[in-house]
């Protein structure tokens, strides 16, 4: 019986330490136990600490978020920018200074490249090499 309780203990710490995001070599270090036999014996403790660990983690987070209040905005942009694909963007708006003379509207235009030309460009460089090769071979 009291094999059965160590091992339910193991199991547990395990679990709590794969949670916490320690390294399963660390694990086996803490425990005095050989890594194959932590990662044979204890395979699922070690595949669903994170994971349980980062639900209940998101739950209060949710919890936080939904329940207003500051602490509850600051939850739900983090929540919204790691689960959502929110992100920030910034905005720069560059103005001149009073009787600067006229401000010219600068535009960037990004263009996908014409690859005929990269294509003919690397054809003739490839040939370019090739006939250098054999030229020099005897």
């Amino acid at each position: 019986m009291t094999d059965n309780i160590a091992n339910a203990e193991a199991r547990l710490r395990i679990e709590a330490l794969a949670a916490y995001g320690t390294p399963h070599k660390e694990i086996a270090r803490v425990l005095r136990m050989d890594l194959g036999v932590l990662r044979m014996d204890f395979e699922e403790e070690l595949a669903t600490g994170r994971t349980k660990a980062n639900s209940r983690v998101a739950e209060a987070l949710y919890r936080t978020a939904i329940a207003g209040g500051r602490e509850g905005v600051t939850a739900a942009i983090f929540w919204l920018k790691a689960r959502a694909g929110w992100k920030e963007t910034s905005v720069h708006e560059l103005t001149a200074a009073e009787g600067a003379g006229r401000v010219e509207e600068l535009k960037i235009v990004f263009v996908e490249p014409d690859m005929t030309r990269v294509s003919a460009r690397a054809a003739a460089d490839r040939e370019r090499r090739l006939g250098a090769t054999t030229a020099r071979a005897p």
